[in-house]
């Protein structure tokens, strides 16, 4: 089961305005350095003479995936169960050449989703992660990196806490495997 909200500035000053704030100061961190993160990317492409300007909206994405039994975010917008298929294979971006009729529609249509460039998801899990807890990033790509395990033409990457994984949202295909632990990440999209 998958527990989805968005986190926005205003998430983490409900508390002192009367309401219930979402996460604390070190959930509000992580939501800044992650957004910070295309600042960053901007400046690497610029240094390698690839250019790249990046535009985010102001909310970050939490979710939550746990074990059959668990319940570890009560307050979400959104819920998904293990049939949904929202963690099967897929692609945060559209690739496509929009020609005709049906791909003007799709462009009008999916636009956040089309001018999705670069995913980054911060796992905000224990780093002990071990691969028998399951829960990995599987990718269909060349993936360099510590601790990426290759197998059949796929890498899978353990959602150890803090590590950071940034990817083409256009063109890795990926999935999240079942977990047996609790599992969290945040996720950002850096829009061209």
């Amino acid at each position: 089961t998958d527990r989805v909200c968005y986190l926005r500035p205003s998430s983490f000053l409900a508390a002192e305005t009367g309401g219930a704030a979402l996460g604390g100061p070190q959930l509000q961190s992580c939501h800044e350095r992650l957004r910070a993160t295309a600042a960053q990317l901007e400046r690497g492409f610029a240094e390698v003479g690839a250019a790249k300007s990046f535009l985010l909206t102001d909310w970050t994405q939490l979710v939550a995936r746990w074990r059959p039994g668990g319940d570890v975010l009560r307050r979400a917008e959104a819920h998904y169960t293990e049939g949904s298929g929202f963690y099967k294979w897929h692609r945060d971006g559209l690739e496509s050449d929009w020609s005709g009729l049906l791909g003007w529609y799709y462009w009008l249509q999916r636009g956040a989703v089309r001018r999705r460039s670069v995913t980054g998801i911060l796992y905000l899990n224990e780093e002990d992660w071990l691969p028998t807890s399951g829960g990995a990033l599987r990718c269909r790509a060349a993936v360099a990196g510590v601790d990426v395990e290759k197998k059949s033409g796929l890498a899978e990457i353990l959602p150890k806490g803090g590590r950071l994984v940034l990817f083409d949202s256009r063109k890795v295909e990926h999935e999240v495997v079942s977990t047996l632990r609790d599992r969290w990440a945040l996720t950002a999209w850096f829009h061209e």
